[in-house]
């Protein structure tokens, strides 16, 4: 007797097809639009090819708009310059001084593009803001990657439980 590996049955096989489409569709919209949102003091924006998670508003915590939750949609100016790179390089700054001084996790950047521009706008946040920029690649990869093992976990597990019925 011979049972079908029945894939398309698999609840792992179909969201990871979820999950991979929504992270597509996420990098694609970036690429031309900023999508943000902000609960309290953190902020997640999905912009230029990445999704960024950031702490920088905390300075302004006594503004009524920062103590709820907000979205927003935003397109930048097609002109604005290396606004958009498609493979782009993950960031994890920390805040400097509030003075224009040092930057903790960040070296020198063409101030013309986007990682430049965070870092020069970071280095004047106070010490305790943080940013955290993850590529959609990344993204990407590392839910190809897991779904990729768990697809292959599940095929082994019923090869093993097709394997006893046999016996």
């Amino acid at each position: 007797m011979r049972v079908k590996q029945a894939l398309h049955r698999s609840i792992t096989f179909w969201s990871g097809i979820l999950v991979i489409s929504f992270t597509c569709w996420a990098w694609w919209d970036s690429l031309s639009h900023a999508s943000w949102g902000h609960f309290r003091d953190v902020a997640v924006i999905n912009t230029r090819a990445g999704v960024q998670i950031s702490n920088v508003h905390r300075s302004m915590k006594g503004d009524a708009s920062f103590l709820g939750f907000a979205v927003s949609r935003d397109t930048p100016p097609p002109t604005a310059k290396g606004y958009a790179p498609a493979l782009t390089a993950p960031m994890f700054l920390r805040g400097g001084n509030g003075e224009g001084g040092t930057l903790q996790g960040g070296g020198v950047e063409d101030p013309e593009t986007y990682a430049g521009r965070t870092r020069r706008y970071l280095a004047n946040q106070h010490a305790g803001a943080w940013l955290v920029f993850i590529p959609h690649w990344m993204i990407l990869l590392a839910a190809a990657l897991s779904w990729t093992g768990l697809l292959g976990w599940r095929a082994r597990r019923r090869g093993r439980g097709m394997a006893v019925l046999k016996a």
